[in-house]
Order: C-alpha cells, then sequence, then structure tokens
C-alpha cells in the first residue's frame, strides 16, 4: 500500500475491472463492457460509501434478475476462504462487501437462501455489515441462526455472531432491540463465545460487550464476574479488560473493582510540576509524586484527564492513560508526562481556560486549571 493510500481505494478502477473478469467468467452473458462503463467514469470523485453503493447498484443492474441464480453466481466469485486471522489480507477483498449488500438489498424476501449466502461469504471476508438487516427484519429467526452457528468450526463465521449483532457496528445500522434488552438478545450469544480458541473471536466479544456497556454498564459487569469466577484464563482475563475499557476510563467502581483496582486505596499526592499558562503549540507538562500511606502495597491505576475548551466555551474531557502500577507499603512513585497543543486533524484547540485532572481508581485526586493561551 502506498503512502497516498485511502480508504476509499480499496474499490479502485482495478478491483472493479477484476471484479467483472471474475463474473464474465462464469457468466459469459455478462454485459462486462456496460458493468464498466457505469462505475469508471464516475470512481475518482467518489468517497468509500459512494463507490460502495455504485458497485452494489451496478451488480443489481447487470446481474441477472433471478436473484438465487446471481446468489450462486456471486458464491462462484467469492475468493477462497480464509486459513486463519484475516488482518494481512483484508484490503484485498474489500469488494466482497459489495456482494453482502447486494444479498442485504435484494434478498429480504429470501431468508434462507440469502443467510446461507452471508455464512459462506463471512468465511472470506465478513457479512457483519449485511446480517444487520436481517437481525432488524427477522429478529428471533435471526438470533436463532446466530445461536446455532455460535458453534460453528469456523472461527469466521463464529465471529460474524458476535461482530454482527453488536448494538453500534461502526459503519453498520444501529440494533436498538439489542441495547434495550440484551439478556434477551445478544448476551446468550456472547456466553457461548466468552472462552472461544480464537482470540479474533474473543476480541469481537470484547467490543460488543463494550458497546453494551455504555447503556447496560451494572450488568456488564454483572455478567463478566459471573465470566471470571467460573473460569478465569489469561485469554478471559485479556478479554475482559478489554470489554471493560470504556467504563475503566468512565472511572466505573464496578469495572475497576472486577480487574483489581480497589476504591479503598490511601495516598498522598503532590505537585512538583504543572504548566499553568501552555504557549499556542506548545507542552503542556505535569510531574507529580504518589506516597503509600498503607503498610501494605497498593495496586492503582493512573490516568489524566483534560478538559478542553470548546468553540462555546464548554469543556470536553478526555481521559489519557498514565500507568497502572502496584506501589510497595510506605513508598513513593513520580510521574512526568507532556501533552502536546500541536494543531492537529483529529481535534481542534480553542484559546482559554482547560481542565487537567488525576484519577486513581476511577476517582479523582487532583483538579487543576491551566490557560492555552491564543497563536
Amino acid at each position: 500500500m502506498g503512502d497516498q493510500f485511502l480508504i476509499r481505494d480499496v474499490f479502485s478502477a482495478q478491483v472493479v475491472e477484476k471484479m467483472a473478469h471474475d463474473i464474465e467468467a462464469v457468466y459469459p452473458q455478462f454485459d462486462k463492457k456496460g458493468f464498466l462503463e457505469s462505475l469508471l467514469s464516475g470512481l475518482g470523485d467518489q468517497t468509500y460509501s459512494e463507490r460502495k453503493e455504485a458497485i452494489t447498484n451496478a451488480l443489481i443492474r447487470f446481474l441477472p434478475t433471478d436473484y438465487k441464480k446471481s446468489v450462486q453466481l456471486l458464491l462462484q466469485v467469492t475468493p477462497a476462504p480464509y486459513e486463519g486471522d484475516p488482518t494481512s489480507d483484508m484490503v484485498g477483498r474489500f469488494y466482497v462487501s459489495t456482494f453482502t449488500a447486494y444479498i442485504s438489498s435484494q434478498g429480504m424476501e429470501y431468508f434462507e437462501v440469502s443467510t446461507q449466502a452471508l455464512y459462506e461469504m463471512t468465511k472470506s471476508f465478513s457479512s457483519e455489515w449485511d446480517i444487520r438487516p436481517f437481525l432488524l427484519e427477522y429478529p428471533k429467526k435471526t438470533l436463532a441462526l446466530l445461536k446455532k452457528w455460535a458453534k460453528d468450526k469456523n472461527m469466521h463465521v463464529r465471529r460474524l455472531v458476535s461482530e454482527g449483532s453488536r448494538p453500534n457496528l461502526p459503519w453498520g445500522k444501529k440494533l436498538k432491540f439489542v441495547d434495550q434488552d440484551p439478556k434477551g438478545t445478544t448476551l446468550p450469544l456472547l456466553n457461548l463465545l466468552q472462552d472461544d480458541k480464537a482470540e479474533y473471536v474473543r476480541r469481537s466479544v470484547a467490543n460488543h460487550l463494550n458497546d453494551l456497556a455504555k447503556n447496560n454498564a451494572d450488568l456488564v459487569v454483572q455478567v463478566l464476574t459471573e465470566w471470571k469466577e467460573k473460569n478465569l484464563t489469561s485469554d478471559k482475563e485479556r478479554m475482559i479488560n478489554h470489554a471493560l475499557r470504556t467504563l475503566i476510563k468512565q472511572g466505573h467502581q464496578g469495572a475497576l473493582a472486577l480487574i483489581g483496582f480497589g476504591s479503598d486505596f490511601q495516598v498522598d499526592i503532590s505537585i512538583q510540576t504543572l504548566t499553568e499558562r501552555v504557549k499556542w503549540g506548545g507542552l503542556f507538562e505535569f510531574d507529580f509524586t504518589i506516597s503509600n500511606k498503607l503498610p501494605k502495597e497498593q495496586k492503582l491505576l493512573v490516568d489524566y484527564i483534560i478538559g478542553f475548551q470548546k468553540k462555546d466555551g464548554s469543556i470536553n474531557n478526555k481521559v489519557f492513560k498514565l500507568k497502572k502500577i502496584v506501589l510497595p507499603a510506605n513508598n513513593s512513585m513520580s510521574i512526568q508526562k507532556s501533552f502536546s497543543f500541536k494543531p492537529i486533524s483529529t481535534r481542534v484547540y480553542y484559546p482559554g481556560a482547560h481542565h487537567f485532572q488525576v484519577q486513581i481508581n476511577g476517582k479523582i485526586v487532583i483538579k487543576r486549571e491551566f490557560m492555552l493561551l491564543k497563536s
């Protein structure tokens, strides 16, 4: 991939030409010329979403009107199933998402044919975005099918069970009914996958739980507590930490207690350095010492929070990770850090009062204010 590669380039002219060549090879009546002419002239100015939609619409236009026949043609030109984790070979297969989009666009009335095609295609890329319309249209029927797939021998199918049913999948339709009733929808599926042998699947389970935690925090902590008590392994511990990442940043006491950071810590905090006036594009620096007041070691999760000034004068807090430490009895540790206010594309800075806080095991122990000066 070159330095100028953009996500929309997964649908490049070369990819479209390959698709057309492959389809023509199994379907000689295919209007390859018409297919290419309908796409290539406008491709250059289109975004990722526009390119994907255009290709999907071209498939609808130029494939046979017999839906079942078209599905079989697409299955014939779908790449061979992954042999392992797909992370090293995803970019070249993104075009399969137009096949799955064709299915969710044209095949809602053909539940068995369509879901079986998604089952096969997910082994070669992912059907996570296009199983979702079926979950919305046929929730009970699709959840029952996913429960069956959760025991499939193929890890990409098992991952689809978790990833495809996430309430807030990036680029996917929201599944509000999952968020509103996790116990009656996807938690039974995740329960089947909690000890999956594939890290690829377990990470999806963690991401799904992280989604659910935004509106069902206590329930997620309860579920993970039960899973931990039932069978704790290093793999599960890693999955639990990833699932709780948002709650941990938010200082949720139940989540922190589950990973061993209690709220009953006792420490002294002394500030050595704290930049009070930061030049535009300069560094905000801080240095503080944590002293253990107890005659026993303490496990501490230390974060810092910057409250950024917004255009309207309000404050937007952002949590940044600092350290996980085990502080010996009657001992101290110094922590130094700096934050750059050099302009970046992902965040806009505004001059004025900013807030700085240090959070230990979810509790705020330092609150200060500093000024970001005008350029």
